[in-house]
């Protein structure tokens, strides 16, 4: 009930003209709702799949130029600094491929954390061998979350590591370098400080109560002077 709640709020803040929206890309429009690949079972009506992406970093004998892979949702977006990846005998391009998954479908999360959102899986080959790509400067991983995600997770060998990442609530996204491509995923804690996330909701909900009383007293009088 309480995600049902939270996405009532989160549909009539964005609404107003007072939020900014998306500060990670261009355009006004508010955040879509997120698409999840198995959503919880109050979301269930309405959720739309998720956009996974394939794209290429072009490459030259002397390292990649820059360029941004992002699904057609903007849920993930991996950013390739210029030199990113490695230069490769007879390459001219590497493919980069964004794989949305369930994580129920992995390990679970580090104590204390739950997921926030969908696992990306990001995988980048160079085009005619078909090897992996080498990183040889950070990229920048960006993932849309759902709720109020705090930190951002990427899986290295049996275990999820968190990277140190930047969060923009107002646009419910957030960012972190990596060196290494992988499985990245959003994540909160299990029980949030108190205050943290629903005291500025039931403030601007007393408020609201508030001000309606004060209007309908107001017109209580004037229709009945005396």
């Amino acid at each position: 009930m309480s995600t049902v709640v939270f996405y009532m709020v989160v549909a009539l803040t964005a609404s107003s003209s007072l939020l900014p929206a998306r500060i990670l890309y261009d355009g006004n429009a508010p955040p879509l709702p997120y698409r999840w690949v198995v959503p919880p079972r109050e979301l269930r009506q309405g959720n739309q799949p998720p956009e996974g992406a394939t794209g290429s970093v072009p490459l030259t004998a002397a390292g990649s130029g820059s360029g941004s892979i992002s699904t057609g949702d903007a849920q993930a977006t991996v950013v390739f600094p210029q030199d990113a990846i490695a230069e490769s005998r007879g390459e001219a391009s590497a493919q980069i491929r964004i794989v949305p998954q369930d994580p129920a479908s992995g390990s679970p999360p580090p104590p204390g954390l739950r997921f926030d959102g969908n696992i990306y899986a990001v995988a980048g080959f160079y085009t005619l061998s078909r090897k992996p790509v080498t990183l040889r400067k950070p990229v920048s991983v960006v993932l849309r979350y759902p709720l109020h995600a705090t930190t951002l997770l990427r899986r290295t060998d049996s275990q999820w590591r968190p990277l140190q990442a930047e969060t923009v609530p107002s646009t419910l996204q957030i960012f972190a370098t990596t060196d290494a491509l992988g499985r990245f995923v959003a994540a909160a804690p299990i029980q949030p400080p108190a205050g943290s996330v629903w005291a500025p909701y039931a403030a601007a909900g007393l408020l609201l109560v508030l001000a309606a009383l004060i209007v309908r007293r107001r017109v209580f009088a004037t229709r009945n002077p005396g």
